[in-house]
């Protein structure tokens, strides 16, 4: 389970927390993920100014959020993959994938919510 993620460019180092020999837990670097492959040079600009941010993460799907001169990038950690988000800036991503709302599936259930919601209401 990743807990922490870096980057000091051109690499994005990967941590998280385990327990060590006498059972007190401490930080372990488990990858090391080499940028410039998957990055357009315009998104590493200066090597030594810190423009390059992990903003976020998907647990579920193993997805890394990066901001970069560039723009936003996503790097899919179990394919390697980046692919490009958008242009804009961002200071953080909390991403999700779904929502369990029960009671709200009932209420569309209805035909009077369904009604409503395909502007088809009652009619005199």
């Amino acid at each position: 389970m990743l807990l922490f993620a870096s980057v000091l460019k051109p690499r994005l180092y990967l941590w998280s927390m385990e327990a060590g020999p006498r059972g007190a837990a401490g930080w372990a670097r488990r990858r090391v993920v080499e940028l410039e492959p998957l990055l357009p040079p315009r998104a590493l600009l200066d090597m030594s100014d810190s423009d390059v941010w992990a903003v976020g993460f998907a647990e579920g799907v193993s997805v890394i959020f990066l901001e970069t001169p560039a723009g936003l990038y996503t790097i899919a950690l179990n394919s390697g993959r980046a692919n490009k988000v958008g242009e804009w800036s961002i200071e953080k991503v909390m991403p999700y994938t779904s929502f369990c709302t029960r009671a709200f599936r009932r209420v569309l259930a209805s035909d009077e919510a369904s009604r409503a919601l395909v502007g088809g209401g009652t009619t005199a």
